[in-house]
């Protein structure tokens, strides 16, 4: 513990608070976010390479296959034809079914193929999906190596003291938990896809909105600040490396099979707020007091903390959707 606690005196590196669209948080953003793009696409082309050949060698050999057996029974039918010319009518009627024969082993043949050049396809999109499975597992260790750093700092360097406001459940670390647990989700195809399709989603959601609107990520703190940004800007990545892949649902059927997701998410973040007496605020959304983010702060001042509740929910459905659709642009113009 000793140890601990002087590594994470050595990181406790000041700075001054950096101010929302400063040339450090525009800068880190852009440059994060770019970078974060960029290596979705390539990731998400590189998985695509590595499955996809497979499928394209099978449907390229089957078509030659089914083409040689045509051309084969073709030649039958021909010698047959002219073997039979010589010979009386009784010969003529037994070269037919030669040539019958010939081009019904010829189909058998081609449908054969055509049948393992789809069944390779799906092996392909299965391999796709394991690879992106497992990157997104690997974002999830980082996220949670990054909140556990997290979390020691803030109890033994700042407070001395757990901080139940600090307590990770807010929508952003949601895709933590949710990476963390997709090779046991990975098993059960539907529950998979609809859980990618909210990390998509809202993943997006969260990251893009806490990066325009950073006030919660900026701290005296250098290790602090660039968790935060970088949290975020890992949060994009995820949602633009499912977007340019073929695993989320893309109809708006797959986008509302999320939303009991996020309600069941809002009514854990409720119980968590309730249960500590306002300490905590998870979602944005305790009883306690207005909402805390811009807007619909004001609302709840004016028309009451349910009504600012009630309206921030509605437009995290509506942002959700907005990225939904976004994500299925982008993979249309990728593919």
């Amino acid at each position: 513990m000793n140890h601990i606690l002087s590594w994470l005196r050595m990181t406790d590196w000041h700075m001054n608070t950096p101010a929302p669209y400063s040339f450090f948080h525009i800068s880190v953003s852009v440059i994060g976010v770019a970078a974060a793009a960029l290596f979705a696409l390539r990731l998400s082309r590189s998985t695509a390479e590595t499955a996809h050949p497979h499928t394209a060698n099978d449907a390229e050999t089957a078509q030659p296959r089914a083409a040689n057996g045509a051309e084969t029974a073709q030649p039958r039918a021909a010698n047959g034809a002219k073997t039979a010319q010589p010979r009386a009518a009784n010969g003529a009627e037994t070269a037919q079914p030669h040539a019958t024969n010939g081009a019904k082993t010829a189909q058998p043949r081609a449908a054969g193929n055509a049948a393992a050049a789809d069944f390779s396809a799906a092996d392909s999109a299965a391999s796709d999906s394991r690879k992106i499975c497992r990157s997104l597992f690997i974002c999830g260790l980082l996220l949670a190596a990054g909140e556990l750093y997290k979390q020691l700092f803030l109890y033994y360097v700042i407070f001395g003291s757990y901080n139940w406001w600090y307590f990770p459940f807010q929508l952003c670390s949601i895709p933590m938990y949710l990476c963390l647990l997709l090779p046991l989700l990975s098993r059960n195809e539907r529950i998979f896809r609809t859980v990618c399709t909210f990390l998509q989603d809202f993943g997006l959601l969260g990251g893009i909105m806490a990066l325009a609107e950073p006030s919660g990520l900026l701290h005296p703190y250098w290790t602090l600040t660039l968790h935060g940004l970088i949290w975020h800007i890992l949060l994009v990545f995820i949602g633009l490396l499912l977007a340019f892949s073929r695993i989320p649902d893309r109809t708006a059927a797959g986008f509302l099979l999320t939303l009991p997701m996020l309600a069941v998410f809002c009514v854990i973040a409720t119980v968590i707020n309730v249960a500590t007496g306002g300490a905590a605020d998870m979602f944005y959304i305790s009883p306690y007091y207005p909402v805390t983010q811009v807007v619909f702060y004001q609302i709840s001042l004016r028309f009451g903390t349910g009504a600012g509740i009630c309206v921030y929910v509605l437009c995290l459905c509506a942002g959700g959707f907005l990225c939904h659709l976004l994500a299925g642009f982008l993979n249309k113009r990728r593919g």
